[in-house]
């Protein structure tokens, strides 16, 4: 069923030769709107698995980059039994310097001069840095810092990461906990995101 058809005006046989025949078109077919409609919302819903995907890439990435920089600032940056930097810029420059990065993280700054700095998937800066950790003294302990993490990935990382053998302390954008972290834990503490950019920083601390 159509809401309008396509109308032609004619001009009459005297006034042929000088006038044009007028047609008016009229609005789409209902059939055809419904159409557009379901393909509208197709776009959406894949645009919105895409992203969902994305999402959940970056996190398990993120996960096991901190992992990763934690075993290696363990046994690249360890001297005697002390991590001894005067201060976070550093240690994490010097870590880069050594390549103890993962590969999947952003790197920006002068590597061989042990200058740059790393960057996480969600674009906050990440940063080693020599920490007295419960259960150490001096510089014995470090930490792992990550700015602009999205509230879902805060819970989940915080959780997942808190309590293990190689992170003893967790600090959610300003709250600190010893030892694991619960999921009541975390979804009082991780803040919610500005926009589309969180604003959590999450900081997970080594003893050894």
């Amino acid at each position: 069923m159509k809401n309008h058809s396509v109308r032609c005006y004619h001009p009459t046989q005297e006034n042929s030769m000088n006038t044009p025949s007028h047609c008016h078109r009229g609005f789409l077919s209902l059939e055809a709107m419904g159409v557009l409609a379901v393909i509208s919302f197709a776009i959406v819903l894949a645009v919105g698995t895409v992203s969902s995907l994305f999402n959940k890439s970056t996190l398990n990435d993120e996960i096991a980059n901190v992992q990763s920089l934690v075993t290696q600032s363990r046994g690249l940056l360890k001297t005697q039994g002390e991590y001894p930097f005067s201060n976070g810029a550093k240690m994490t420059g010097t870590l880069v310097q050594f390549g103890g990065v993962p590969g999947n993280m952003t790197i920006n700054g002068d590597k061989s001069k042990g200058e740059a700095k790393i960057t996480n998937g969600w674009g906050g800066e990440v940063m080693i840095a020599p920490e007295k950790v419960q259960g150490s003294v001096n510089n014995k302990g470090f930490s792992v810092t990550y700015k602009n993490v999205p509230q879902e990935a805060c819970s989940v990382m915080a959780t997942k990461l808190s309590g293990s053998a190689m992170i003893q302390e967790v600090s959610i954008s300003g709250s600190h906990n010893v030892g694991g972290v619960t999921a009541e834990k975390a979804g009082a503490q991780c803040k919610p995101d500005n926009g589309s950019v969180g604003v959590n920083t999450l900081i997970f601390k080594s003893s050894h």
